[in-house]
């Protein structure tokens, strides 16, 4: 494996173990439960969860065959799938707050 790929894998770990520890400290600390609206503390769930899994569909294409076409394709398709709705959940996020922001000025 080259270094450029090496590097990308690494930080792909890096943020898989953000991920698990950013999960972890949205559903057992009470504070951010109460800090976040219902609907800001979901959308920061929904964006690590999906993200989590995009680096488990990126793992797992590493140790499956390529050669298997149905679970290769579904494996990419996923991995896209878990990419838009990450981004979607990212950017839903603020802009909620603002909306939010916005109704209680009116």
């Amino acid at each position: 494996m080259s270094h450029p790929a090496m590097w990308i894998e690494s930080v792909r770990f890096a943020s898989f173990c953000a991920c698990v520890i950013g999960l972890f400290v949205l559903y057992n600390d009470t504070s951010t439960q109460q800090d976040f609206g219902e609907t800001d503390w979901n959308f920061m769930a929904f964006g690590f969860g999906y993200w989590l899994l995009n680096c488990v569909i990126h793992a797992a294409q590493q140790w499956i065959c390529p050669d298997c076409g149905a679970m290769w394709l579904s494996l990419r398709l996923t991995g896209l799938f878990s990419l838009l709705l990450t981004f979607c959940s990212v950017l839903s996020l603020p802009m909620n707050l603002i909306a939010a922001k916005n109704q209680i000025e009116q």
